[in-house]
Order: C-alpha cells, then structure tokens, then sequence
C-alpha cells in the first residue's frame, strides 16, 4: 500500500467530540450531566414488570415533569411514559427497560440519559416530547402499544439505542424520503457516522429495535444506536463506567441540532431511497443514485475500452486470495469456537487482537496468492482491471451500497491502464471512503463472523494492491504511426 493510500485511510477514521462537563452552559449538552441519570437509572437489573423497573419508571417520570414536559402513563402490561402535549411534534425514543442480569447502563441507559439531557437543553422548543417505551427486550411491545393508542398521526422520531458502549454513535437507518432527513442532518452538523450502505445491509439482517414498529406506523425519522464494545451487551458488565462520555456526547449534540433543525417544520413524508450517502469527518456525502451509475459506468468505459487482451493471472490471483481470505476466516472461527470464546451474548470479550488478526491473516494470504502466481504464470496485470470491474457492477447494480467502491475502482481502472499520476489520487480518496466502513464492520459483525471480516482486504482494499507491472497498459500498442525501417537492410 502506498502512502497516499494509508493517509486516506487515516483522514477518513471517524472522530469523536471532546465531552463536555457538568459546568457547560445550560443551553449546551453535556455529557457529564447525561451520565449522571444513567447511574442513578442503571444500578440493577430492571427487566420489564419487575420492583427494579417500577422504581426507575417512578424517577423518570419525576425527572420528565422536573424538565415542565406534561407526563402521563400509557399501558398497565407494557407501561410507556409519554412526556409532551399534542399528537404530532418530534419525538425521542429510549426504552426503560433491561434484559435480566444486565444493569443495562448502555441498553438502554444511554438512550434515556441523552433523551433527558436533550429534553433539559430544549426546553424552548415547544413541539418536543419524549416517549420512555417498556416491554422493548421482550419483543417491542411498549412501542407496539403505543402505535395502537396514538393512531398515525405524522411525527418525527429520533429512537436511541446501544447494543454496544463506546465508538462513534451510528445513525444506522432512516424512515421517510432521505433527502429532507439528510438536509436537516447537515444543518445540525451532526458527526455520527451514517451511511446508505449500513442502511442497505441493515434491511437484510432479521435485528429490530422499537424503530422498526415506529417506522411500519409511517412515522420519519433517525434510528440511532452505539455499536462498539459490543461484549458488555446484555451481561452484567453493562456498567455506567463502561459507557464513553465522547460517545454520549455525539450522540447529544447530534439529537439537539436535529431537534431545533426540525423545530416548527412540517413532518417529511414518507419516500423511495433516492441517494447514497456517507457521513466523512469533512462533512456528508451525498450523491443521486443515477450520478452514482453514470460513475459506475464510466469506470467500466476506461477500465475495458481499447485495453487490450488482459492476462489471467491478475484474475487467478485475485481468486485466490479469495478463497485464501476465506480460509484464514474459517480457521480463525473455528479455533475461536473450540476454545469456547463466545460465552456472551454478542462478542467475546476485547476481541480487537482477534479482528486485526483476521484482517492481517486474509492480507498475507493475498499477499502470498500474488507471489505464487507471479512466480508460476507471470506479472498479475489483470488484478486491477478485475477490481474496477466489480466496482463498476456493483455502483450499476446496487448504487447505494456501490458508491464506497467507485473511488478505488477508479484508482485500479488508472493503474490497469498504467496511469499511476490518476491512480494516487483515486487511491486517496478510496481511502477516505472505505475507512469508516473498515472501523465499523468488525464490530457490527463480531468475530463470531470472522470469515466474513476476512473479505474486507480483498472486497474494500484490493486496488492498494501494487500494479504487477507499472506503466504497463495491457497489449496496447500505438498503431497511429507506421513501423520504423530496418536500416540494416
């Protein structure tokens, strides 16, 4: 990997706020406030039904009518607390209740700590409510009530969720037309991280959280949620000390500026996925899904047009290392399993080592794939032009997920036509696009999912790959001139 690569893929970590202290200005979020209620709220397990649960219901619905919100109860099964006046408005969403042996610091402490740090720092806003749901670990079914007894009257939801404690706050799906969600979302100046992509694989996955149910009532909205350090969740280590004030505090100042973005505008209706987008420590992205195609096919002209017959060792080294990612994958999954490392619920604990040593292992056998076939049938010249091929398909063929690989599918389309001054900066920009996606997958996918962490060298990061022959433009000879005399003869 060259230099103009690794520094891409260093801009382009996500960034955490400094937080800020319980003496921050009134008017400001403070994460330092925000975590003072979550550990008065999550001392004990309050699992849904339970004297722990009540207590907890007791002191929110206290802390709600301090803040001037009207508070009622809704529900004697599941029992919400609906804070606010009038049906429509924005909404913020956390659930009050935890899984039975979990203090539940982070699920859902951090949802009801920034609701009511945000509720204290908006008390001006006038169409603002907050909606505490119970029955969520038990099958949504606070939220699902609550549908029943509001009707479907348009509102704005902002739901808060942990199924981890620390990293960036993730902004994983959106309901409702994106391109109203996402101008408001720029004008807050939100920096968690948020993608179409996660919102493309999140659809496909059976997980659900009371957005779900909010979203099928035709309500818009943001659905939020902290992903990293993923082994507290649900066991007794979901512990107020585990909980990262700079997490809270991006997930605050994120939930204030689309509050007061919203205050006084009309609901956004409902509508089609219509863009890619991606949050990027310069700002959000967003491109039209049709730009995203022409893109796409552009990368297809100049990687395929006049280039010559390509060699197939570039293809059978890319296979290779393929399948030799996916067996470093598979080794590593079973050997984590024979030792018994998945004894949580969602992650083993600190799995980090393990996540760099999947991606390391699928890179050195890559790497070795290279070598063996460079050594066996010649330089590996159809790698690149294999690699922008896939993107190019991909951008065509599934737009919001195929924009992330467009920039490096650029950068291998350049090398393949030996064009290293335009394959640097494709490079660097490639970097910037897959690195949020790097941090982030290992950690939506745990290690229990190794094999698939093991493709991400050779899915997001197969156009670092060295050209097998630089300057080299496969089989292309200049037949503009006329062949030069022998002038021996």
């Amino acid at each position: 990997m060259c230099s103009s690569d690794l520094f891409g893929l260093i801009l382009g970590l996500p960034r955490l706020p400094e937080p800020a202290g319980a003496d921050a200005p009134s008017d400001r979020f403070s994460a330092a406030r925000a975590l003072e209620h979550v550990t008065r709220l999550a001392t004990e397990p309050r699992p849904s039904g339970s004297v722990a649960h009540a207590r907890v219901l007791d002191a929110l619905e206290g802390e709600l009518a301090a803040l001037g919100l009207p508070v009622r109860r809704e529900g004697t099964g599941p029992v919400n607390l609906v804070a606010g006046s009038g049906p429509g408005g924005i909404w913020l969403v956390a659930h009050s209740d935890s899984v039975r042996g979990a203090p539940g610091a982070a699920d859902d402490g951090f949802g009801l700590g920034v609701a009511l740090e945000a509720a204290r720092t908006l008390r001006d806003v006038r169409d603002l409510h907050v909606l505490v749901t119970d029955g969520e670990e038990a099958g949504l079914l606070g939220a699902k009530a609550h549908v029943v007894a509001a009707g479907r009257t348009p509102r704005l939801v902002l739901n808060l969720e942990a199924r981890g404690a620390t990293g960036p706050v993730y902004m994983f799906q959106v309901s409702g037309a994106p391109g109203p969600l996402l101008d408001a979302w720029r004008a807050a100046g939100c920096t968690a991280q948020t993608s179409s992509l996660a919102a493309w694989v999140y659809r496909l996955l059976p997980n659900d959280t009371d957005f779900t149910v909010l979203r099928r009532a035709n309500w818009t909205g943001y659905d939020f949620a902290l992903l990293h350090d993923s082994w507290r969740y649900h066991t007794p280590d979901d512990v107020p000390e585990g909980l990262s004030a700079a997490s809270v505090q991006q997930a605050g100042d994120c939930v204030v500026g689309l509050v007061r973005a919203w205050s006084g505008k009309a609901t956004p209706t409902a509508g089609p996925v219509d863009r890619a987008w991606e949050q990027l420590p310069i700002g959000l992205f967003e491109l039209p899904l049709p730009a995203v195609r022409a893109i796409a096919a552009f990368v297809l002209l100049v990687t395929h047009l006049r280039a010559g017959r390509p060699s197939p060792a570039g293809y059978l080294a890319w296979f290779l290392s393929f399948f030799g990612a996916l067996t470093v994958g598979a080794g590593i999954t079973l050997g984590l399993g024979s030792i018994g490392a998945w004894t949580r619920p969602a992650e083993m604990q600190h799995p980090h080592a393990w996540y760099a040593a999947v991606i390391l292992g699928a890179i050195l056998a890559g790497g070795g794939a290279w070598r063996l076939v460079g050594r066996w049938a010649g330089p590996a010249v159809g790698w690149h032009r294999l690699v922008a091929t896939l993107s190019g398909l991909t951008g065509l063929l599934l737009p919001e997920v195929g924009y992330v690989l467009l920039p490096g599918g650029l950068a291998a389309a350049a090398a393949a036509r030996g064009r290293p001054g335009l394959a640097a900066p494709a490079a660097w920009v490639a970097g910037v696009f897959v690195a949020p996606v790097l941090f982030a997958v290992p950690e939506a996918l745990t290690s229990r999912m190794s094999v698939a962490i093991a493709l991400l060298p050779i899915g997001l990061l197969a156009w670092a790959a060295p050209s097998a022959a630089p300057q080299l433009v496969e089989d292309r000879v200049d037949d503009t001139l006329p062949p030069r005399a022998d002038p021996h003869r």
